[in-house]
């Protein structure tokens, strides 16, 4: 079993107030870029944002493998999908939602740059304080480290503490409290009994979980 960490949701609202506020630096800046390139997986949806507000419309992805559900953590960062459109003398900004450590965007910079574009740029919507790389736009700086839970990761992150807790409940009031009393995070019985259902959650005695007090 995992230790607990500290968390944050981070609400659809917040997403877009971040990524309004970062395509405003990148407009302070008065890049413009030629093609935007979204980090998979959590960079979908902040790079999709950028090229609307940016009214940018060649939009792309790579993946680059280094977390996984629950904050589980690979040995290393590695490319698994590369570019597959052209960047050749191109300027090119890399999207992605949180830079934690650093060295996803390490990778991603290597791999961009060994395509001959004509300038890199990186963004994100969070940089935590001490990562060992600052993107060039980033809309809100973290002093206090937190694993940050997206909107578009919530079933797949909480669903992983759930199956991580010691002695896991079976009871969706039970599995709520130690959510938040380990976890820090706060969300209805109602959303609990959703990821619970679409993740196929058991407690530890093979019984699938419940939503009623027994």
């Amino acid at each position: 079993m995992s230790t607990p960490i500290q968390c944050e949701l981070i609400s659809w609202d917040s997403v877009c107030q971040l990524a309004y506020r970062l395509a405003e630096r990148i407009l302070d800046a008065e890049y413009r870029p030629d093609l935007v390139v979204a980090i998979a997986r959590g960079g979908y949806v902040p790079a999709r944002l950028l090229c609307d507000f940016l009214q940018l419309y060649d939009l792309t992805s790579i993946r680059v493998e280094h977390y996984q559900a629950g904050a589980q953590k690979r040995r290393s960062a590695r490319l698994k999908y590369p570019l597959a459109a052209e960047a050749v003398n191109k300027r090119v900004l890399i999207v992605d939602d949180v830079c934690d450590g650093g060295e996803t965007y390490r990778v991603a910079l290597e791999h961009i740059a060994s395509l001959d574009p004509s300038d890199i740029q990186t963004a994100a919507l969070h940089y935590k304080q001490g990562a060992s790389f600052e993107p060039d736009y980033i809309a809100d700086e973290l002093t206090r480290w937190r694993w940050l839970i997206y909107p578009w990761a919530v079933t797949e992150d909480i669903g992983e503490f759930i199956r991580q807790m010691e002695n896991p409940p079976l009871l969706t009031p039970d599995i709520a409290r130690r959510l938040e009393s380990e976890y820090g995070i706060r969300i209805s019985e109602q959303r609990v009994l959703d990821i619970i259902h679409l993740t196929g959650y058991r407690s530890a005695d093979g019984r699938p979980g419940k939503g009623q007090n027994a």
